[in-house]
């Protein structure tokens, strides 16, 4: 019945008044037939995305491309550790994603989680073997963000799983920021230095 709607021009698309396509229901519910017609599309990002773990479990059992990316170039990782979906971040991790996967602009689910605040889910990246030197296309680590940010906790984070290196420094404050709280401003040195190529102090 699924595959004649579908021949007869049915939208699989359309979502009902909680949100939810066809292919999400079917998911939910187990409906593996179904699954072929309606396709994966980005319903593994979507539930990502909304901390539904119980439907990133089925998707991910019935053969979810754990690694496949939304339109915007964005794993089911990268939106679960945005929205700080920890629950969804440790399935994903667990089932096998690339933890480290870049979208088109160089960002990994670390750089996400830094940008929105999530140090829970930071941690459990970092723990689970996340690239705290990984760099956007612009030059930019998530511990740069982070200090651009004043996130201060998070800093902490990530300088206690990095460690003080002239390699990821960019001002010489950085460490008496991280000490003693000391307020700098670093996204425009950030934006500056990255422009112009430089890596180091």
């Amino acid at each position: 019945m699924v595959k004649l709607l579908l021949q007869k021009g049915a939208n699989k698309d359309i979502r009902n008044r909680n949100g939810k396509t066809a292919y999400d229901v079917a998911a939910e519910y187990g409906h593996t037939r179904l699954f072929d017609p309606l396709k994966f599309g980005n319903s593994l990002c979507i539930a990502a995305r909304k901390g539904e773990v119980r439907t990133v479990n089925r998707l991910i059992e019935n053969g979810a491309p754990i690694n496949d990316r939304d339109q915007h170039g964005w794993t089911a990782l990268h939106r679960a550790a945005f929205k700080g979906k920890i629950e969804v971040v440790r399935i994903l991790i667990d089932k096998g994603i690339d933890i480290d996967a870049k979208d088109e602009d160089g960002y990994t689910a670390l750089h996400c989680a830094v940008e929105s605040g999530h140090a829970d889910v930071i941690e459990l990246l970092v723990k689970n073997g996340a690239d705290v030197e990984a760099r956007t296309i612009m030059g930019v680590t998530g511990l740069q963000i982070a200090e651009s940010l004043h996130y201060a906790g998070i800093i902490r984070v990530l300088y206690s799983a990095w460690g003080c290196s002239k390699s990821w420094c960019f001002t010489c404050c950085s460490c008496s920021y991280i000490s003693h709280g000391e307020e700098k401003c670093g996204y425009q040195a950030i934006e500056e230095e990255a422009a112009s190529g430089k890596t180091s102090a």
